[in-house]
């Protein structure tokens, strides 16, 4: 008896939260606008953050809510462009192309600029502890020497 009291008392327990998500779920929906979608399928999905966002996702976010224009992608091709910029109904816009510039001369030789890197030493005790200093050094490009 005891036994199927529990069963019960667990799928009355079951019921009641699976209603209280479902309730939780028509309340707390966010809607998004489903051009986002469609405009991020005529990106071409790289998320190489060249236009300045985070990924294509997020430039799609900013397009749809005009703050970017289609030209900003340095990725896409003209007819990309154009395509989404017909598609959301506005100027392509122009953009100049962006480039990594990197502080290093490469090979062998230390870098132009000295990095500050953070040196980390753990203590033994029950917890760790950590002690951090921040150390300026030139980079040695080959560290496993």
């Amino acid at each position: 008896m005891t036994f199927v009291i529990g069963i019960g008392f667990l799928g009355v327990l079951t019921l009641v939260l699976t209603t209280l998500i479902i309730v939780a779920n028509k309340k707390l929906a966010v809607s998004e606008d489903p051009r986002i979608d469609q405009v991020e399928e005529l990106l071409p999905g790289v998320n190489c953050g060249a236009c300045g966002q985070a990924g294509c996702r997020a430039f799609a976010e900013a397009l749809v809510k005009n703050v970017a224009k289609p030209g900003e992608c340095t990725v896409s091709n003209a007819q990309a462009k154009q395509r989404i910029a017909q598609f959301l109904g506005v100027d392509v816009g122009e953009t100049t192309k962006r480039v990594a510039r990197l502080a290093c001369n490469g090979g062998n030789k230390k870098p132009v600029m000295p990095r500050r890197s953070l040196a980390v030493a753990a203590k033994p005790a029950v917890g760790v502890a950590w002690d951090m200093a921040i150390v300026n050094e030139p980079v040695n490009s080959t560290p496993f020497t």
